[in-house]
This record gives structure tokens, sequence and C-alpha cells, in this order.
């Protein structure tokens, strides 16, 4: 059971690194896409930087609630809705357009069902 822990929390951690400060930051380094506050006359509530493309917080959440769900599905539930709640806010709050949050979601569910998968196969604790 403690080995169990540790597998869970390693998945959970590897999943956001490379989402985040893999895949999402090549694709904000190469892919510069505007945020809609400089393209559209907005009331801005919160200030953002850098590229819009995809959303650091969606990728974030949605790898961390993905990987929460592959070992628990009761509290991965519970995830997934805050992930929503969350990449909404930022939509309202117009830092992001809908597609930057699809992206996001994207990329942080596909990264850590891959590496879910990577462990599971090379792991006996899973």
């Amino acid at each position: 059971p403690q080995k169990k822990k540790y597998v869970f929390l390693f998945t959970v951690l590897l999943s956001i690194l490379v989402a985040c400060f893999g895949i999402a930051a090549i694709i904000h380094y190469f892919y510069h896409h505007p945020r809609p506050f400089l393209v559209y006359p907005v009331n801005q509530i919160i200030s953002a930087s850098g590229s819009s493309f995809p959303s650091g917080h969606a990728t974030f959440f949605f790898a961390m609630a993905t990987a929460i769900f592959l070992f628990n599905k009761k509290w991965g539930i519970w995830f997934f809705i805050a992930s929503v709640l969350i990449s909404t806010s930022r939509v309202i709050a117009g830092v992001h357009y809908p597609s930057d949050i699809a992206g996001g979601a994207i990329i942080g569910f596909a990264v850590a069902y891959l590496i879910y998968t990577l462990i599971r196969r090379h792991s006996r604790f899973v």
C-alpha cells in the first residue's frame, strides 16, 4: 500500500511536469497566440502575459485530474469538476479562448494517460 502511494504521487507529479513544462512550454515557445483582452475590448479582470494557447491552468489541472481519476475514480471526478470550473473562470476573466482551454485539457489528459499507461506496464504496484 505504501509503495502504491508513491507510484500514485509520482504519476501525478510526472504528468503535471511533462504536460506543463514539457509539451505546453514547447508550444508556447514556438506558437504565439494573443490573449483575448489584447484582441477584443473586454474588461480585464486579471492580468496575464505570454501566449494564450494552450492554457497552462487547464493543462495543469486536467493532467492532475486525469492522473488522480486513473487511480481513484471518485476523487478524480471531483478534480475534473474543479478543472472545468477553473478553466471556465479563465475564459470569463478574458485571459483565454475556449480553444485554449480545450487544447490544455487535451494535452493534460493525453500526457497523464500515457504516463499512467507506461508506469502501469512497468510497475507491479499499480
